[in-house]
């Protein structure tokens, strides 16, 4: 093996290094630099052998990266660096989705001599986009099976003090709300243990060490855990991966174990780095039939009419909302088995012709409209009053002679089960085969309890689960590749780039409130593009917050996303008819815009008053804000992301200033939103302001 090499990955503005001796370390990981010989290292210094892993049994105390009960009952590990090969296009095995069109990379291999195992740590960059991939691999080289009790995907030690962690944090109808922590001692960990991504804590976050700002997202689904852990020598450590709560897997010989691939950015700015997963998640995440595709405007009918519909109430709305210009139009619950409320019917996906009219005749009466026709399915889910559960009672998720933990009045089916992964396809095939949808809302109303399995170890049930999810969500979405699926998860529970590989789009929240929708939006746009969050304006009093609000704001604030409706379109008055008509018009010209702009988040929803969104074009020739007042202002708004030298008129008329006039000083706001007390109770004033760069300049 060659030793005392350095080797690099470089993307646009970061640089990654590993120094080759006796062993293998993490040299650099932050911008680029000149010479590497001469700067500073910016990674940890280590009383062991190497820092791409980190094990139990030596002087490193610090929280492991892996750790394998043995066959022998011991725990202590001895990974040593083995040798490296380089990569071009890396493609995993692993049966976990992973980013797509890799660039140069390394494949890293650990053996360990005791255990009979190795590990594989594959780092790769991306030639079109910042940012790093990362993926670990455990293999059995011996001949009795081992636990693995932990694998993360990265550790990453770093030098510094009182790292600041970003979490994006919340609850069903509160999604995504960012929180900043500083650690200056002990460790931090951000995690999810509901068997999904989880609407509390999302596995996107990112930490701030100095003046740098590291980012790390999984392409996982299910329990995740990010930790920092920080001591009284400087010594940081970031490890992120499967949560190790409730987990173990036991590995048989011959057998790999893949931890799910991380997303890595390094930036000087929030800004930059938030801009740098978008372009990663468009052009690396996201199904590339879906890159450069635009998803159609919809109606979807769940707040508008819930559970009481037929078919001719559903084609009313769908002719209003053809008239509205919508382009999509979808029947949410309630048209399958005997379903009026959500006490029965999952898992009997068929159609209920006394609600439906028959789903075939329905579907084609609304393409004869000139719409689209999709629909909503919870394909994961079983009722215990339906046919499917007095047929194949073993098919739920639940525990032997215990009384199961039911959430919404409904049980989990048992992804771990073949039968039960068969029975999911062929429903969603029949459904799709039936009605000839060209969307799917696919959702998923429960987190995780009763987990069980009589094969295998419980603790192996949270990942197999996830495994056999995407098999699912792949067999459907290669069979179906015109179809839009959309992920949902009682709002945005599962909102992550595992979901993401397969699902181009994801409900973002259940709560459709302007003013609680500003936060949600806010924290998600910090991690995630505009065009994979779904951002529908509905009824004016909300079904979560009871708060009344224009239709304008509520418009507004859903121009941040991927805009639909959530009503009954044959209930608007005039003038709102009127407004939509307008909006909807508008909105099909700013989206060829607005999906394939940068992004800037404005002022602060969570210390201010003032905040809101900037999309700005490549050339940085036309800029578009939607900003929000959640109380009276006077005052500048800066500006972000212009060129300082260009000159931009604001709303197309009036006075020019310069880009760097604007990003110093601002656009100067007078606002007062009093006048709503009277008649709304959500407090919030949105407007927007066009700036296009001077022609002939």
């Amino acid at each position: 093996m060659e030793t005392n090499k350095l080797l690099t990955l470089s993307s646009k503005k970061s640089l990654i290094c590993f120094s080759i001796e006796k062993s293998i370390s993490l040299k650099y990981f932050g911008f680029k630099v000149k010479s590497l010989l001469k700067t500073n290292n910016n990674v940890s210094p280590h009383p062991f052998d190497h820092s791409l892993l980190s094990q139990f049994g030596n002087v490193d105390y610090f929280l492991p990266s892996v750790l394998i009960l043995a066959s022998d009952s011991s725990f202590a590990g001895s990974f040593i660096f083995d040798h490296y090969e380089e990569t071009n296009g890396f493609t995993s095995l692993s049966p976990l989705p992973s980013s797509r069109n890799k660039g140069k990379g390394y494949s890293f291999f650990f053996v360990d001599k005791h255990i009979e195992a190795s590990i594989t740590i594959n780092v790769s960059i991306f030639n079109d986009a910042d940012g790093f991939a990362i993926s670990t691999s455990v293999t059995n080289l011996s001949k009795n099976p081992f636990i693995i009790k932990r694998l993360a995907s990265v550790n990453l030690d770093l030098n510094g003090t009182s790292p600041t962690l970003y979490s994006f944090d919340g609850s069903w109808a509160h999604e995504k709300n960012l929180h900043t922590t500083v650690v200056n001692g002990g460790r931090l960990e951000i995690d999810s243990d509901t068997g999904s991504s989880s609407n509390f804590h999302n596995p996107f976050t990112i930490i701030r060490n100095n003046d740098t700002y590291y980012g790390f997202n999984l392409i996982y689904s299910g329990n995740h855990k990010t930790s920092v852990e920080v001591n009284d020598y400087d010594h940081i450590r970031i490890e992120t991966g499967i949560n190790d709560f409730l987990f173990s897997y036991k590995l048989k010989p011959g057998e790999t174990f893949f931890a799910p691939e991380a997303l890595i950015e390094v930036a000087d700015s929030i800004d930059y780095l938030s801009s740098s997963f978008h372009k990663l998640i468009n052009s690396h995440i996201i199904p590339e039939r879906f890159e450069k595709r635009i998803p159609p405007i919809l109606f979807n009918s769940w707040e508008g009419v819930y559970f009481d519909f037929n078919q001719e109430k559903l084609l009313k709305m769908a002719k209003e909302a053809k008239d509205l210009g919508a382009e999509l139009f979808v029947v949410d619950d309630g048209w399958f088995g005997h379903r009026n409320d959500d006490s029965s019917s999952l898992g009997d996906w068929v159609d209920n012709p006394l609600k439906t009219g028959g789903l075939k005749d329905l579907a084609d009466k609304v393409r004869s409209l000139g719409l689209q026709f999709g629909i909503w399915m919870e394909p994961e889910m079983i009722s215990e009053d339906s046919d499917l559960f007095k047929k194949h009672p073993e098919y739920a998720m639940r525990i032997p002679n215990r009384e199961p933990n039911r959430q919404r009045n409904q049980l989990m089916l048992d992804l771990t089960n073949d039968e039960v992964v068969k029975f999911i396809i062929d429903s969603v095939s029949n459904v799709l085969d039936l009605s000839k949808a060209s969307y799917l809302k696919w959702d998923y109303n429960r987190n995780f309890s009763d987990v069980y399995s009589s094969s295998f170890n419980s603790f192996e049930y949270g990942y197999r689960y996830i495994v056999n999810l995407y098999k699912i969500m792949d067999v459907l979405t290669k069979k179906y590749p015109s179809v839009l699926f959309e992920g949902c998860a009682s709002g945005g529970a599962r909102f992550d780039l595992g979901i993401l590989s397969f699902f181009p789009q994801i409900w973002c929240s259940d709560n459709t409130d302007p003013l609680s929708r500003l936060f949600i939006q806010t924290g998600s746009l910090i991690g995630y593009p505009a065009k994979v969050m779904c951002c529908h304006v509905s009824k004016p009093i909300n079904d979560v917050t009871k708060r009344k609000s224009r239709l304008l704001d509520r418009f507004q604030i859903a121009l941040m996303g991927n805009l639909g409706y959530e009503l009954d379109p044959t209930k608007l008055s005039n003038q709102d008819r009127k407004d939509i008509k307008q909006e909807i018009g508008f909105y099909k010209g700013f989206r060829k815009f607005s999906f394939f702009a940068d992004s800037y988040l404005l002022g602060d929803c969570y210390n201010s008053n003032i905040s809101g969104d900037m999309l700005i074009n490549s050339s940085k020739s036309k800029a578009f804000l939607i900003v929000a007042l959640t109380g009276s202002y006077r005052g500048y708004l800066k500006i972000r992301g212009l060129n300082p030298k260009f000159s931009y008129q604001v709303n197309h008329h009036g006075k020019a200033y310069l880009g760097s006039y604007l990003m110093d000083k601002g656009i100067f706001i007078n606002q007062s939103i009093s006048k709503l007390k009277k008649d709304y109770t959500c407090q919030i004033m949105t407007f927007c302001y066009e700036l296009e760069r001077i022609k002939g300049e």
